[in-house]
């Protein structure tokens, strides 16, 4: 008897949880303007036009890094994400190019992404490397269609 209902409740719990539907990941933000806020845990100061900024399109990725324009590919799939082909126009500044070449070599890196939405499309965007350790963090500028 015992035996009949433990077997009972197994399978009760085995189809209960076959049945719950997956989690879907979130989807990755296209079409957002993202402003650099924080760079190695370290707060950035504003480039030449304005603070360094990226915009996820279909499949390329466009920015600005503090004295250059930025552009390359991505690939993000779930919670994985790689930029590769970037490269920067090749304006010479005189202050900040440090934090570029810090920007540029962080999206390299970047392995994997988190969201946190705070609503009304204000968020905040992180790039993690393979260890998973935060290298980037970005806010919403705006949203466009």
């Amino acid at each position: 008897m015992f035996r009949s209902a433990l077997t009972c409740c197994l399978l009760v719990l085995a189809t209960a949880c076959a049945s719950l539907p997956e989690r879907e990941p979130p989807a990755f933000p296209q079409r957002v303007d993202w402003r650099l806020v924080r760079l190695e845990g370290q707060k950035v100061p504003v480039g030449v036009d304005g603070p360094a900024r990226l915009r996820f399109d279909a499949d390329r990725v466009v920015g600005y890094g503090g004295c250059n324009r930025i552009f390359g590919e991505y690939h993000q799939e779930g919670k994985r994400l790689t930029l590769s082909k970037l490269a920067a126009s090749r304006r010479a500044c005189l202050a900040g190019m440090e934090y570029e070449d810090a920007f540029l070599k962080a999206l390299e890196a970047t392995q994997s992404w988190s969201l946190r939405n705070r609503g009304q499309g204000v968020g905040t965007l992180r790039f993690y490397d393979a260890d998973g350790r935060l290298r980037l963090e970005m806010e919403a500028m705006e949203t466009r269609d």
